[in-house]
Order: C-alpha cells, then sequence, then structure tokens
C-alpha cells in the first residue's frame, strides 16, 4: 500500500498511518519487495539444492536436513520440505534389495535332484543344466538365464529380460 500511494502522500506519514517503520519499509523496497523470510528462503533454497546436487539427487529431506545442520545452518524440517517441494527437488526412494524371485512357499512338490547319483558325463552334450540369477542395472533388475554343458562347463545357450518367467528360460534353451 506503501509503495502504491508514495507518489500521491509522503512516506513519513504513510508509515505513521499503518504503523511501520520508515527503516523498515525502506529496508523491505531495496530487497526488490521480498520479505526478510523470502530473501532467507531464496539462500536456504540455494543450499538445499547445492546439497542435493552433491549427493547426486539421491538426498531427501532427511538427509539434506542432516547436511544442512551439519553446515551450521538451523531450520526446520517442513520449511526444507516446502522449499525441496518449490524447487521441485526429490530423493531417490529406496529401491527394492532383493529382486522378485521365484517364490517357493508352494504346496507342490519339489524336484528330485536327478544328478545326484549319476556318473560324471564322459562326453559333450550328455548332461545340460540351467539356472537363473538376477543382475542390479540402471533400469532395476533383471533376469540371466544360462544353459550349460556339464561336461565342459560351456555355456550353450543364454537370455536376459526384466522378467524372470518361462519365456526367458525358453530362450534360453
Amino acid at each position: 500500500m506503501i509503495k502504491n500511494q508514495e507518489s500521491v502522500h509522503s512516506v513519513k506519514l504513510l508509515c505513521e498511518v499503518s504503523g511501520v517503520g520508515q527503516s523498515s519499509y525502506y529496508r523491505w523496497k531495496g530487497q526488490k519487495g521480498q520479505t526478510a523470510r523470502e530473501v532467507e528462503d531464496e539462500q536456504l533454497s540455494a543450499q538445499i539444492r547445492t546439497s542435493w546436487e552433491k549427493s547426486r539427487r539421491n538426498y531427501g529431506r532427511p538427509r539434506i536436513l542432516t547436511d544442512l545442520r551439519k553446515q551450521g545452518i538451523s531450520t526446520s524440517g517442513k520449511r526444507v520440505s516446502r522449499l525441496m517441494k518449490q524447487e521441485d527437488i526429490e530423493g531417490r526412494y529406496n529401491r527394492r534389495r532383493k529382486p522378485l524371485v521365484t517364490d517357493s512357499r508352494h504346496g507342490h512338490r519339489i524336484s528330485e535332484n536327478k544328478l545326484k547319483d549319476a556318473p560324471f558325463p564322459t562326453g559333450p552334450r550328455q548332461v545340460i543344466v540351467t539356472d537363473t540369477t538376477y543382475v542390479w542395472t540402471d533400469q532395476g533388475w533383471h533376469y540371466l538365464a544360462t544353459v550349460m554343458d556339464l561336461f565342459s562347463r560351456e555355456i550353450i545357450g543364454w537370455s536376459f529380460s526384466g522378467n524372470n518367467d518361462r519365456h526367458l528360460v525358453c530362450q534360453a534353451l
């Protein structure tokens, strides 16, 4: 209101009527219309972004808050959350530490080990075994199915997929 009426009335009179000190008005005006809180928020946002970038865009509010406190900056978690939301900064969520694997808790019988008592193979392609494993990639968990000749230990087929299903094993075979 003071800024709008400044050209019509004196600043001293406008400050007296509104109950604002003249020095406070001029300080506010010198900050390009920003309040002290807005200036603080701007500086804090820059420090939050720096901390987030330093963490390779991993840190969320709790870790950024800890990082700021280590730097001697005292602030609340709610304020950090609000500024992160304004700046569109998000931490990475915990990913599943283990991949989805075959569910072994079922009522079906377990296949017997037919190689347990069999003699060691004497030539190639007499005994072939398969196995699947999982590998972490930038796109998440992926699955590797292999087919191995037990005589030569040579991998004679393999398949790599984002899904652990029958198609993975069939492709490897």
